[in-house]
């Protein structure tokens, strides 16, 4: 049982750092913690069950001590002071094998996005990484590829997605908890390994407004039934408008190009070369 769970039975529980309670209170601890309860909310037989309960857990040789991190991004503490700017990176175990050594794999991730402030496992396929604004900046595809070393080494399969940094503050957990449900979708339909908010943010803040207008669904429907234009429109969007070097990506040319964007400003009305357009033009193939 966690303090969380325990909070929807006991609402006025709390946690502290001191086993010193009030006369009214019942103690128990809780990893490093104390959970302090109301005698008159527990009955005799519900605090022999607690005690066992959290007592065992206590116990427990195998019990990790939570990081300030881990019991607040889980509702359990206050959010930790004194931090500079700091993200969460979200690391998704997707394959690992029976000989997959945790401890080894958390050193090795450590050592990939050093220094950080923390790192964690939330649940047996989930390892959030914090990490403050000091730390060293890294493009996407430099991180891809010392991931990639590690799925290597371990015989592993993660996805990752590098959260924004926000200032520590009591609303960052709902932030961290938006970026979760981001990374949650967006994993499932992407070819990437490695995902940013810049990445994702376009298609997962407008696929419900794109579904729900008839407009952009007859739109959705005629481009997507002419094959080339898809590998049109993300040449385009991939060169940020550049005619020059979408139509190299694609190898072709110029000229080329040029005609292929007019045909299809006469059958959609919409112009490529306009940026507007274009971004309309990207919600409806992603």
């Amino acid at each position: 049982m966690t303090f969380e769970e325990l909070k929807t039975i006991y609402p006025d529980a709390y946690l502290s750092d001191e086993k010193e309670g009030f006369d009214d209170s019942l103690v128990f601890p809780y990893y490093n913690k104390w959970i302090h309860l109301k005698k008159e909310d527990v009955s005799e037989k519900e605090r022999h069950l607690l005690s066992f309960l959290l007592d065992h857990r206590a116990l427990s040789s195998n019990t990790p001590v939570r990081s300030q991190w881990q019991a607040f991004l889980t509702g359990e503490e206050e959010i930790p002071q004194g931090q500079n700017m700091v993200r969460v990176i979200q690391i998704e175990l997707r394959k690992k094998d029976e000989e997959f050594d945790k401890k080894l794999w958390l050193e090795s991730i450590a050592n990939l996005f050093d220094p950080i402030v923390d790192i964690f496992f939330l649940s047996d396929e989930l390892c959030l990484v914090i990490q403050d604004e000091k730390s060293r900046y890294l493009q996407s595809e430099e991180i891809e590829g010392m991931l990639q070393t590690v799925d290597d080494d371990f015989s592993t399969k993660t996805t990752c997605y590098i959260g924004q940094y926000w200032i520590p503050q009591e609303q960052f957990r709902n932030l961290y908890e938006e970026e979760r449900r981001i990374f949650t979708r967006e994993q499932k339909r992407s070819g990437q390994s490695v995902l940013t908010f810049s990445d994702v943010a376009l298609r997962y803040y407008t696929e419900d407004a794109v579904n729900n207008s008839s407009i952009m669904q007859q739109l959705k429907n005629y481009i997507s039934s002419q094959s080339e234009w898809k590998e049109l429109i993300m040449s385009l969007w991939e060169s940020r408008g550049n005619v020059s070097m979408a139509a190299k990506s694609m190898f072709i040319h110029r000229n080329t190009l040029q005609y292929r964007i007019d045909r299809f400003y006469d059958s959609t009305g919409l112009s490529l070369r306009d940026m507007n357009d274009l971004i309309i033009c990207y919600m409806l193939i992603v």
